[in-house]
């Protein structure tokens, strides 16, 4: 008797065909993981460190007045460099807004109507902002401005006049002045005291601290430079600071890895 064998299927070539395994994804070495990580991450610090075209200039007075220069002009006292209170009461900030130090012009005995400058250098690119704080509590309080001198002429920019703040430990008011479109390379601060000619007209010390001017002009050496502000950084190109220290090594190879 013939037996039967079962069907079973098979291919052209007598064997069944099985698909074939995708080939395994390559993955990157660790090298070249670092390299990615380490790239992304300076790209988002370059981007986000200080805008494009802009350099900043800080200053804080806690050690000097670090290329500003005081004015007398028709007052009897300069600005100057203080810790804590000023020498009279009821007028003048508890202490500086940032640090130790700020400028404040002395009142007392430099009235009616006495004026002090502080004058900036001349900066290489046009100044596109100015920001500062200021402190101007008491009753004889004077008048404040900032100018830039245009051209051959000093022209006003900003300007309060009288008391501003109610007391010592009132806070500092931050004050920021756009100067985009304008051609203005230095600044100076204006203090200007009472116009009241009465005696006893000394509750008037009015103060400035931590002053920053942003320019347009980027760093363009091919050397490392120290920035102006007060904090010790070495500051390369892209405006960014990278530690307290001269870098031995050149980051720029960062770009050929």
């Amino acid at each position: 008797m013939k037996t039967t064998r079962p069907f079973r299927p098979f291919s052209r070539l007598g064997k069944t065909k099985t698909p074939a395994e995708p080939p395994p994804k390559s993955r990157p070495t660790p090298f070249r993981e670092r390299r990615e990580a380490l790239t992304g991450f300076l790209a988002v610090l370059l981007g986000l460190a200080a805008p494009a075209h802009a350099l900043e200039h800080t200053t804080g007075f806690e050690v000097d007045i670090r290329g500003w220069t005081v004015i007398k002009g028709t007052s009897q006292f300069n600005w100057a460099r203080q810790t804590r209170g000023t020498h009279s009461g009821h007028t003048g900030p508890s202490g500086a807004h940032e640090g130790d130090y700020y400028l404040y012009l002395e009142a007392s005995r430099n009235y009616p109507s006495r004026i002090a400058y502080l004058q900036s250098r001349e900066f290489s690119g046009k100044i596109q902002t100015v920001s500062f704080h200021y402190h101007m509590y008491g009753a004889h309080m004077g008048s404040l401005a900032l100018e830039g001198l245009d051209g051959n002429s000093w022209i006003t920019l900003w300007a309060t006049t009288g008391q501003q703040h109610p007391n010592h430990q009132a806070p500092w008011t931050r004050e920021e002045v756009t100067l985009s479109g304008r051609t203005i390379q230095k600044i100076r601060f204006k203090g200007t005291t009472t116009n009241n000619p009465n005696g006893g007209q000394y509750r008037g010390d009015m103060a400035i601290d931590y002053i920053t001017v942003t320019t347009d002009k980027i760093v363009t050496s091919d050397h490392w430079q120290k920035t102006e502000s007060e904090d010790g950084l070495y500051y390369g190109p892209g405006n960014v600071g990278i530690g307290d220290k001269q870098p031995q090594a050149d980051l720029s190879i960062l770009g050929n890895l």
